[in-house]
């Protein structure tokens, strides 16, 4: 077992060291495979971005809204070109994207993991070689673990993109307050 501080919740308890039965089950059913998911996360996503300029990806999202904060998000990172389909007989939609600046696949998975209620996104976000749709249950990253944070430099680049994200929003929600004010005095 390993004694890792990115794995923490893997040290074995006292009472599992005894032998008691019921912790053994409950580690096994519940703890062994949220550890084991972090592993295969962890070896999955490089921390390297060197070379991923080119790389394209893809990922399905429970709704647009979650697909549409990831991009801007990363969108000092990706071409402007990315693609967005809505699937027929589910809200989800299946977006792909190209990397033209640097940035590490772990890094774009710790973006996709700190959007609320993102789980289908992280859980199908590939290399679009990889992509098959289908979710990953167990993946799993924290977010809070230093050894898994995107850079300085990657963050800063986030945050101006999503600031020029919320800076458009507020322009928008401006000129839909006054076409809705336009529509009402045209019906009056």
């Amino acid at each position: 077992m390993s004694k890792n501080p990115l794995f923490s919740c893997a040290v074995v308890p006292p009472s599992v060291e005894s032998g008691d039965q019921a912790t053994l089950k409950y580690f096994d059913q519940f703890i062994r495979p949220r550890i084991e998911g972090r592993l295969r996360t962890l070896e999955h996503f490089s921390p390297v971005a060197k070379d991923t300029v080119g790389t394209k990806y893809r990922f399905r999202a429970e709704c647009p809204r979650d697909a549409d904060l990831f991009l801007r998000a990363i969108s000092r990172f990706i071409e402007p070109s990315w693609t967005m389909t809505p699937l027929t007989y589910y809200p989800d939609v299946v977006v792909s994207f190209e990397v033209s600046k640097e940035i590490s696949p772990r890094d774009l998975l710790w973006i996709a993991f700190c959007i609320s209620d993102g789980h289908v996104l992280v859980q199908t976000l590939e290399k679009n070689c990889d992509y098959t749709g289908k979710r990953d249950y167990d993946r799993e990253l924290d977010i809070h673990d230093p050894e898994t944070m995107p850079s300085a430099a990657v963050l800063a680049e986030m945050r101006k993109g999503l600031a020029w994200y919320v800076k458009s929003l507020k322009f928008l929600l401006a000129d839909a307050k006054e076409f809705a004010a336009n529509l009402q005095a045209i019906a009056s």
